[in-house]
Formats: structure tokens, C-alpha cells, sequence
């Protein structure tokens, strides 16, 4: 074993138990289930969003190898975990087999109508609520499975399209963003395909109670009073109850209606429920609930940046959200997901368009704005080929932060409203 029971030392009884479970190692010696408490570099400098981790797989751990010589471990933090170097990362693929990625530009295009289809059927779905009508059960149905097909086949196009973002359609644009989110969440989570539409519808629905939470309500700029809020909270209630009176729905759609607004330590609502009482199915769209909510523009504050909602997120680990799904979410998004407006180290800035699964930090981004920030040709840079900036015989391209929407020009509507995002693909 690598892991060393140390001797008690009677001399140094000031060493606390802490301090003695710490242990400085090569990053060659590293393995999954390792906790890493510290690096050799700064956190800052490095391309993980919190400091300490406990290492997932060797994905993980070539991650560190990359930028690391040696770290801390916490060997009390540590687990034991079987997986051989060349083992397939489950979180990485569906049980039904290997993912086959297919050509950027068409599914790009592919998804784009799937999401305008899905967004006019949500817009009427709420209509219909709103006039006393029944869900149409069908056509949700049919609006997840073709999200299913667009994730398996290229999730970087439909995970483009959650993050265009329209003030004032945000209830239903948010039902459906969720609902993408929460099928993409599933798929890195390993789910099979019935799985991933069941969660995918109840994503899509989780909140189609708040069609009838008065306007004043759930469009007011300011703070709710104390009798406002009531009223906002019984949208769960609401919810739950429509889609009972609606049949036909998987029936795991009524409980994360009534449940996504619980918390794991009880003080959620409407029920107060305790993270035993919830089910998986409900902590996995409280978590994708909340991270479309933080990152859209709203009537009272700017969307802001996956990173923050990220940040904000962990602070609420163990507390609003369960801690293993929340680290397994922010791995499955990624730190600069598709349809994430980038700073480059050039001075220019543009849209993130494609992942890269070996590293978070070097996906494929196509350039809109030059270093004086006008408007240019758009042209696609792949940051893992190491591509020089122009100007830099040694400097290669990098992101140096991610822009809110209340920070740039770019328009990420418009660019898909005009076929920009197809440049170059």
C-alpha cells in the first residue's frame, strides 16, 4: 500500500490530528480517491475552481500531473478507489455504449431547430395551463427525446443554445434549459437512455407552476415582501397539482415539481423535507434549477458567469444541495462550457463552441472581437493545438476570464439569428 501508518511520537504531542494526516507526494504517485489539500503552485494559477478535491479518475490526476511537480494529500480524506489506468471513466458515457460525436456545423444547425421547435411548444404548454388545459403530455415527451438525441449525438450544440438567454421569455426558456441541463447531467452520471428522458421531463416541467403565480410576483424588480413570497411559494404545490390533473406523465415529474425547492438540511420549502426524504431525481434538478436561475438575466439582477454560479453553488454544498452531485455537476458543465463569451490573453474575445473532454481550459472558441474590441470575421481557434498569438513568437492562446452578458457586445442571439456560430465549423 502506499499509504504509511506513521508511529505516535510522545515528543511532538502539539502535532494535531489534521497535521498528521497530511502527506507531501510526487504527482506520479497519485491516484483516484486521493484528496488533494495542496499544490505547489498557487490555486489561482491553476485550472481548479476550489481548493481542495478529491481526485474522481485519471482524468483527474493527469490534471494535476499537468500542472503540478508534487502536492498534500489528506489521507483521512483519502478513499480507496479500483480503477485501473485504462479503465473507461463512467461518468463519461452511457450505459448503451461509446459516444460517437458527429459533425460540429449540421448539429449545430440540427439543434438549433430542435430548441426553437421545443421552446414555441413550451410557450403554448403554458398557454394551455393558463386557459384550464391539460399538459401535452406527447408533445413533452417528444420535446425531451429529441433533446436526448441532440446531447448523445453533439452536447456541445444544445448546451450553446441553454446559454442564449431572453429576459423576457425566462420562464419558459428556463423550463427548457433545465430540462437540456438536467439530460446533460444525467448523460455524465452514466443514466441510460429511458432514465435520461424520464429526468428530461422532469426538467422540463419542474416549474410550470409558477404559470399561475401572479405577474406582479414573479416579475417584480425588488425584493418580495414576506406576503409576496408566500405566494411565490406555492408554485411547487401548484405545479405538483397540474400535473396530476394532466396524467400520462412519468410520475416522478409530480414529486420534483413539489421538491425542487427543498434542501438537503431541511429548510427548503414547501415541506421542510431532510435529503433523505428527497429523491435523486429531485436533488439533480434543484441543482440544475439553480445554476440556469444564477446564470439568466432576470427582472431584478444580470446573469453572471458559470464561474460564479459555481462558486456560489459549493458555498451551498451540504447545506441546499447535495455535495457529491454538486462537484459531479460543475465536472459535468465544465469550467467554460459552449456559449461561454471568453476574454483571450490577445485581447480578443468570443464564444466558446466546442469542449474539450481532456481539458477544461483549452476548448475550441471562435473569435468575434479583436484586441480594440470591433467587431471582425469571425474565425475559429482550437486553444489544445497550442496556436501562437499573432504577434508572439512564444505566447500560445489562452483564456484569461469569462465575460458576463452585461459586459460585452456580443450577442449570442444574434449570432445564432444570423448564422455566425456556423463560421468556420
Amino acid at each position: 500500500m502506499f499509504f504509511k501508518k506513521e508511529k505516535k511520537r510522545k515528543s511532538k504531542p502539539s502535532i494535531t490530528v489534521k497535521e498528521s494526516a497530511l502527506q507531501k507526494i510526487p504527482v506520479g504517485e497519485l491516484a483516484p480517491g486521493m484528496y488533494v489539500a495542496e499544490l505547489d503552485i498557487p490555486w489561482e494559477d491553476s485550472p481548479f475552481l476550489f481548493q481542495g478535491f478529491k481526485l474522481q479518475n485519471w482524468e483527474d490526476v493527469d490534471a494535476v500531473i499537468s500542472c503540478c511537480k508534487e502536492v498534500t494529500i489528506d489521507i483521512q480524506q483519502t478513499e480507496k478507489i479500483n480503477l485501473p489506468r485504462n479503465a473507461i471513466d463512467q461518468s463519461n458515457r452511457v450505459s448503451h455504449g461509446k459516444l460517437q460525436k458527429t459533425d460540429t456545423r449540421s448539429e449545430i444547425n440540427n439543434a438549433s431547430k430542435h430548441y426553437d421547435h421545443a421552446s414555441k411548444l413550451v410557450v403554448n404548454m403554458m398557454d394551455d395551463i393558463r386557459l384550464g388545459k391539460a399538459i401535452d403530455t406527447k408533445g413533452a415527451k417528444q420535446v425531451v427525446s429529441d433533446a436526448v438525441d441532440s446531447i448523445i449525438k453533439t452536447p456541445d450544440a444544445m448546451m450553446m443554445l441553454t446559454a442564449i438567454k431572453n429576459r423576457d421569455e425566462y420562464t419558459a426558456e428556463h423550463s427548457l434549459n433545465v430540462a437540456v441541463l438536467t439530460i446533460a447531467f444525467g448523460r455524465a452520471l452514466g443514466l441510460e437512455r429511458e432514465r435520461l428522458e424520464e429526468l428530461g421531463v422532469c426538467g422540463l416541467l419542474h416549474d410550470m407552476g409558477k404559470v399561475l403565480t401572479p405577474d406582479e410576483v414573479l416579475l417584480k424588480e425588488g425584493k418580495l415582501t414576506t406576503d409576496e413570497f408566500s405566494i411565490m411559494k406555492k408554485h411547487p404545490v401548484n405545479g405538483r397539482n397540474i400535473i396530476a390533473d394532466s396524467g400520462g406523465n412519468f410520475p416522478g415529474a409530480m414529486d420534483v415539481a413539489h421538491s425542487h425547492h427543498e434542501r438537503i438540511d431541511g429548510h427548503g420549502y414547501p415541506r421542510g423535507l431532510y435529503e433523505h426524504q428527497m429523491t435523486l431525481w429531485s436533488k439533480i434538478v434543484s441543482i440544475t434549477d439553480a445554476f440556469d436561475a444564477i446564470t439568466s438575466n432576470r427582472c431584478y439582477q444580470d446573469g453572471r458567469t458559470n464561474m460564479e454560479a459555481f462558486r456560489i453553488m459549493n458555498k451551498s454544498r451540504g447545506k441546499q444541495f447535495d455535495s457529491n452531485l454538486v462537484m459531479r455537476f460543475i465536472g459535468a458543465v465544465g469550467i467554460y462550457p459552449p456559449g461561454s463569451i471568453v476574454k483571450l490573453n490577445s485581447g480578443e474575445s468570443g464564444v466558446v463552441v466546442e469542449a474539450n473532454p481532456k481539458s477544461n481550459l483549452l476548448p475550441k472558441v471562435l473569435i468575434i472581437r479583436n484586441a480594440l474590441d470591433m467587431v471582425e470575421e469571425p474565425r475559429l481557434v482550437d486553444l489544445a493545438e497550442k496556436v501562437l498569438v499573432p504577434g508572439s513568437n512564444r505566447e500560445f492562446y489562452k483564456i484569461t476570464a469569462a465575460l458576463k452578458k452585461s459586459e460585452t457586445d456580443i450577442d449570442l442571439q444574434q449570432l445564432k439569428d444570423n448564422g455566425f456560430l456556423l463560421a468556420d465549423l
